[in-house]
């Protein structure tokens, strides 16, 4: 799976997070729910360093806190988009 021609969605929650991993086309390659113990989350993202990915939800920024270092992310709330 190509990374730089994968997209990820992440909704996140307090003890999970339900990611959909796309490829370029919308295509869902992947949808799984995960703890969002911290190290969890950093294994599962491993694979995918290039993809682009979107958090939503409350507790987005957790996310990007524990990935900053090693995922690029673009933050989607759907009341802003409106």
């Amino acid at each position: 799976m190509p990374n730089a021609n994968i997209y990820i969605g992440v909704d996140l929650h307090k003890k999970t997070c339900y990611i959909t991993v796309m490829d370029y086309d919308g295509k869902i390659e992947k949808q799984i729910e995960i703890s969002t113990d911290r190290d969890k989350v950093r294994k599962f993202f491993e694979k995918y360093r290039k993809a682009k990915v979107a958090a939503g939800g409350k507790l987005c920024s957790v996310i990007f806190a524990m990935l900053a270092d090693q995922q690029p992310f673009r933050e989607f709330t759907p009341t802003k988009q409106r």
